[in-house]
């Protein structure tokens, strides 16, 4: 490294340090929403839970199965109602096994109040659908409802569980 080399180095050094010492510091990092998915773990209510997916919060990790329908072999649908007893909240989870070409499905959870989430409709390859919590309680029961389109999004069949309660 030459005389001239060097001098930058040690100019660009004595400028730098004094800023990187001196500088404020930057602004807090905001909180993510993680912290408001995971609510519903830790703290259950409507507020925390309605709406909010069982999979992000974690309220899939303790669920277990309700309510169970499954149609016939053509239209291959598999409808459940999953419940979370951490979360006290119930979504419904539904299965593409059909051999209607190009078809999509969307689950739905449906609680007894009339208060449901809906997942959007998902076309294959992906072959099953998760809807978003509503929160049951101790009170209330949910059912499940999913519906099979075809390739070009008219309805073939809607299946759903009886209402369950937990």
């Amino acid at each position: 490294m030459g005389m001239l080399a060097r001098l930058s180095y040690c100019v660009a050094l004595v400028l730098l340090i004094p800023g990187a010492i001196f500088a404020r510091p930057a602004a807090p990092v905001q909180a993510t929403s993680l912290g408001a998915f995971n609510s519903c773990l830790f703290a259950p209510s409507e507020a925390n839970c309605t709406h909010q997916d069982p999979q992000l919060t974690g309220c899939n990790n303790d669920a277990f199965t309700l309510g169970y329908s499954e149609a016939d072999p053509y239209l291959g649908l598999q409808v459940a109602v999953r419940y979370s007893p951490t979360c006290q909240s119930a979504w419904a989870r539904v299965v593409n096994l059909s051999t209607v070409a190009n078809s999509s499905i969307n689950a739905i959870i449906v609680r007894n109040d009339g208060v449901s989430a809906a997942s959007p409709v998902a076309t294959l390859p992906r072959t099953a659908e998760v809807s978003p919590m509503v929160f049951l309680g101790t009170d209330s029961s949910a059912q499940a409802v999913g519906r099979l389109f075809d390739s070009r999004g008219v309805l073939q069949a809607q299946l759903s569980t009886p209402l369950r309660r937990p």
